[in-house]
């Protein structure tokens, strides 16, 4: 199961573990921590992989599932992790 993903643009650059993500995205790269939050893809039927739109949701994990963070095709919307 990953636990970090990578942007570049507007795609997935990768969704792995946070060691490979790190890795790559080198010392310049903004980081996010999405405290635990559960990601999903903001289409349907679409996934979370290299090359795919960066288009997702993270939210709380509890029965409320706040919006904590959304990201449409590269751009961030909302960030409440600020």
């Amino acid at each position: 199961m990953a636990d970090a993903l990578a942007v570049a643009g507007a795609t997935f650059a990768l969704v792995g573990s946070s060691a490979e993500v790190r890795k790559l995205a080198g010392s310049a790269a903004r980081v996010i921590d999405l405290r635990g939050a559960t990601v999903q893809p903001l289409r349907e039927g679409a996934v979370l992989r290299r090359g795919e739109p960066a288009s997702f949701v993270a939210h709380s994990g509890n029965e409320s599932a706040i919006e904590r963070f959304r990201m449409e095709d590269g751009a961030i919307l909302t960030d409440t992790f600020a």
